[in-house]
């Protein structure tokens, strides 16, 4: 057996705490994503979107990584760094990957435009997605094996039944880049405020809403208040390690 073998296998985790796990966190502009990731300890925040002001306004102090929107393989660059220095960090976040996504549908076009001098350059073709997709996928994939948390911070997506006219709410990437990562992720989190400003996590999904959590016992809405510092992911975390209580008569 080969030693790249050998490093693959080990034991079974004993709970869930020892498991390096994956999450999305979606929502609305404003809501508090950024925030509620910040918590969590040796973060290493991939800021896209520039939106990291509103940690100003808590202690949290994440590593941050800024990458141009013109240089979307800087990505893959990150995902390197990180590899090489997993004993540093607990925790990487993609804020956000429906703005990442953008990237690399321009990153596509400027590179057909450059084959075909006579493409719209402001016109996105369905192979330009495909193409997108695919390279999204790829990078989502490297960056959950990494020996650490993942979370990939999304905007908020919604679609219209034509049939019913119900509308449905998920994270804002296109539907093959969330088919994988819905796949490897344990947990989807739809983070909202209600009309009286409290902030609200869905663990669980609704008739409307995606949502989910593999590992754990946490109750289907988490009510996390209107003070800062109560949008906290690390407690989330911790609640969902915690052993499930066992029941009368189970052994």
């Amino acid at each position: 057996m080969s030693k790249k073998v050998k490093d693959m296998i080990h034991k079974m985790e004993k709970k869930a705490s020892d498991l390096q796990s994956n999450y999305v966190i979606y929502g609305a502009n404003g809501v508090g994503k950024t925030t509620y990731v910040s918590y969590l300890d040796n973060l290493f925040l991939i800021d896209a979107e520039g939106g990291r002001s509103s940690l100003l306004k808590t202690n949290n102090e994440p590593t941050i990584f800024q990458p141009k929107s013109d240089e979307p393989k800087m990505l893959r660059e990150a995902y390197v760094y990180l590899k090489a220095n997993e004993d540093l960090y607990d925790a990487v976040a993609i804020d956000t990957m429906t703005e990442i996504e953008k990237w690399f549908v321009t990153d596509v076009i400027k590179e057909q435009c450059q084959r075909d001098p006579n493409k719209d350059k402001d016109l996105a073709t369905m192979s330009d997605y495909n193409k997108a997709s695919m390279r999204l996928r790829k990078v989502a994939r490297l960056y959950r094996d990494l020996d650490m948390k993942t979370i990939f911070i999304m905007h908020i997506r919604e679609d219209k039944d034509e049939r019913t006219g119900k509308i449905r709410y998920s994270p804002a990437v296109m539907p093959s880049v969330m088919r994988d990562i819905n796949a490897f992720t344990d947990f989807i989190f739809y983070l909202g405020v209600d009309k009286n400003s409290n902030r609200k996590l869905l663990t669980q999904p609704t008739d409307s809403y995606d949502a989910k959590h593999r590992i754990g016992e946490l109750p289907d809405v988490i009510n996390l208040g209107k003070k800062v510092e109560d949008c906290n992911m690390k407690k989330v975390i911790e609640m969902a390690g915690k052993p499930k209580n066992k029941k009368k008569g189970d052994k």
